[in-house]
């Protein structure tokens, strides 16, 4: 009876992969981009951004930079996967790897390492650490490190001056914070 089992049950899986393999490959046949059509901006990359103040950088900011980005007083791109550096603010829609400036970093989600003397500001989700004075995100999985750390949601920990959590166990707290 067990291997009777195991052979319908396996018979079904297989059926039920085969059927998910042909809808992902009819998704991906209809989500295809035609000759005539420009490429969107999702496709558009670069190997390296360099600018002083957006829009005077190339490439443009809609580009998805995988390597480095350089600015003078601003770098402006919409994803960045490695270094994403300016002297005085770093905007980036998503960052995966370190995002650092002399003055202000800003993301929508970081994934990574993002560090300036002043703040740090992601406005979604933060999977890593955060390293200034001010740092604010609204879903932390990671470590905050700085004199006000500020989280909506959190798994993880904050050490600092002024910790908050608004939905952790323990909404304030003065040193160190930890919520899971």
């Amino acid at each position: 009876i067990t291997v009777i089992a195991g052979k319908i049950a396996k018979t079904f899986f297989k059926e039920t992969e085969i059927k998910q393999k042909q809808e992902t490959f009819t998704e991906e046949k209809d989500r295809s981009v035609k000759k005539d059509e420009p490429i969107s901006d999702e496709f558009k990359w670069f190997p390296v951004g360099v600018g002083f103040v957006s829009p005077i950088q190339l490439p443009s900011e809609n580009f998805t930079i995988f390597g480095g980005a350089f600015g003078v007083i601003q770098s402006k791109y919409n994803r960045i996967f490695g270094v994403n550096f300016s002297y005085v603010i770093c905007e980036t829609e998503k960052i995966y790897g370190i995002q650092a400036s002399y003055i202000i970093n800003k993301t929508k989600e970081l994934y990574g390492i993002q560090s300036a003397p002043i703040a740090n500001i992601s406005e979604g989700k933060t999977a890593g650490v955060q390293i200034g004075f001010v740092n604010v995100s609204h879903e932390v999985i990671g470590v905050q490190l700085g004199f006000i750390n500020i989280a909506h949601k959190m798994v993880g920990v904050q050490i600092g001056g002024i910790n908050v959590i608004s939905k952790g166990f323990l909404p304030f707290m003065i040193g160190i914070n930890i919520s899971f």
